[in-house]
């Protein structure tokens, strides 16, 4: 799992800095809630986490209780809640296949340029292994990794 932290746009659009007080909001949040999926964090960025889970559906799980928490948030302190982007991947943290470019920091990297505000999108394999969980995807289209040829598809999850 990947988040980042988004702030609203400046005047002119231009993407404007995220407040410290936005990221010190979603690290609260982010930690809470993925403590009780069983999470690792792996790096802490500026503006977000990557985290991993032992398996799917505690990462979709972990994402959607994060957003129902930070949609709350906006709804009472909306001066301090910031708008997140949660994007997961699936798969052996170092791929030994012939084709390095799919590993699952890759994929989520490249899905994370995909994904709006309060936005949890995921990539094959998730939503395989996810088969027979309560959640609900939704194909969104597909999106392209530099240097494979076949584009790969992409859900959100209507959380």
């Amino acid at each position: 799992m990947l988040t980042r932290v988004m702030a609203h746009t400046a005047e002119g659009g231009a993407p404007a800095p995220v407040p410290a007080d936005y990221v010190r909001v979603h690290d609260e949040i982010a930690r809470d809630s993925l403590g009780r999926y069983g999470r690792h964090e792996i790096k802490h960025t500026d503006e977000g986490m990557l985290v991993s889970f032992p398996n799917a559906a505690a990462a979709v799980e972990a994402a959607s209780s994060m957003q129902q928490l930070f949609r709350r948030l906006r709804e009472t302190t909306p001066e301090i809640s910031p708008a997140v982007s949660i994007v997961i991947a699936a798969g052996a943290p170092i791929q030994k296949a012939r084709d390095p470019r799919l590993t699952p920091v890759r994929i989520a990297t490249a899905l994370m340029a995909h994904a709006g505000l309060n936005d949890v999108l995921v990539a094959p394999p998730v939503t395989d292994l996810m088969k027979g969980e309560m959640f609900r995807f939704e194909r969104t289209g597909t999106f392209q990794i530099t240097g494979v040829d076949q584009p790969l598809a992409l859900f959100r999850v209507n959380w």
